[in-house]
């Protein structure tokens, strides 16, 4: 007889609170069938949640499912990267760009019945992604993180900065006023990137580290770009008026932004970026490095702040219900 398995859960309390998918997580083990210890930590206190689901880690559990948004889905990532533990996604976020990239079911229902699809079984089928393991070098700081879906530098980041503190407007419409917000301020910046061996000193509006095809709830920035090709993708915005980055982000949703010249793609396996300390930085809409709203560079110097990114093959395995390539059972 197979043994017990132990799920450790992590919930978004903004994205349906307590529960996993319409139900709570002992129906989820209770009515559908699936004999396994539910683990939960609160999810109130996003560290303390964090801080048992290491210590649950530790102890062994035989998977963890997450139900959120992107933020929730690199928690998730950043417990399981390099490991033998699997990674179940139920989606409930606004942008869910990762999901999306996987081709994982994109609504809370499908992906609840996917994944006890996949639980129901003796072994669990998984099929490996690839993640970003990403240095944050700062005076005095030192930080190291896995980035799921995407790294953002610059004026998106500043937008996304921005519609945080606009809690009070409704859903997609507070990054419409951050955008509108954000404007006066507008201008490009010099950083140097360093793509492999090849160093670039540039002119940028922004730049986006990607994993996938897609950012900012759909937008199909690169289609090209796979969870699981074991590349990089970096995209950037060079030289452009403040009318031509308000026209950006429409084009890009239209996929019509091959029309604005001064987005430029590139990819890679290494990436190094030096940017100037007062740019604000953004993971998997997750602020990593946000200055207050409206500080100067201190000075233009592109030493201040040095981002080191490197796609990892096969990082994180996802689990999966159907046959896909380059699944594997445990």
């Amino acid at each position: 007889m197979p043994r017990r398995r132990r799920i450790l859960v992590l919930l978004n309390p903004h994205a349906g609170r307590g529960a996993l998918g319409g139900v709570t997580p002992q129906q989820f083990s209770d009515d559908a069938g699936i004999d396994a210890e539910i683990i939960v930590p609160d999810p109130d206190d996003h560290a303390v949640q964090m801080a048992q689901a290491r210590r649950e880690l530790a102890e062994g559990v035989d998977a963890v499912l997450v139900r959120g948004g992107d933020g929730m889905v690199a928690a998730g990532v950043n417990l399981v990267a390099q490991t033998e533990v699997p990674l179940g996604v139920i989606p409930a976020g606004t942008g869910n760009d990762f999901v999306r990239a996987a081709r994982l079911p994109l609504s809370s229902p499908a992906a609840l019945q996917h994944l006890l699809t996949a639980l129901r079984a003796p072994e669990l089928t998984t099929v490996a992604v690839d993640a970003l393991h990403v240095i944050l070098r700062a005076p005095g700081v030192t930080r190291e993180w896995w980035v799921a879906n995407s790294l953002n530098i610059g004026f998106d980041a500043e937008v996304n900065q921005r519609a945080e503190t606009l809690r009070h407007i409704p859903g997609s419409l507070r990054y419409l006023v951050g955008l509108v917000q954000s404007l006066p301020r507008f201008h490009t910046r010099r950083m140097r990137l360093q793509l492999d061996e090849v160093a670039h000193d540039l002119d940028v509006a922004l730049i986006c580290v990607h994993n996938g095809g897609y950012i900012g709830g759909g937008i199909p920035l690169n289609t090209q770009a796979k969870h699981d090709d074991g590349v990089l993708n970096v995209s950037t915005v060079g030289r452009v008026s403040r009318t031509g980055v308000t026209l950006l982000f429409p084009l890009v949703y239209l996929g019509a932004h091959r029309l604005l010249r001064p987005l430029s793609a590139h990819q890679a396996t290494r990436l190094r970026i030096h940017i100037p300390a007062g740019v604000p930085v953004y993971a998997d809409g997750e602020a990593v490095h946000a200055p207050p709203l409206g500080t100067p560079s201190a000075t233009e110097d592109a030493g201040n702040h040095e981002l080191q990114v490197q796609v990892v093959p096969g990082a994180v395995r996802l689990i999966h219900s159907e046959t896909v390539r380059h699944t594997q059972t445990w």
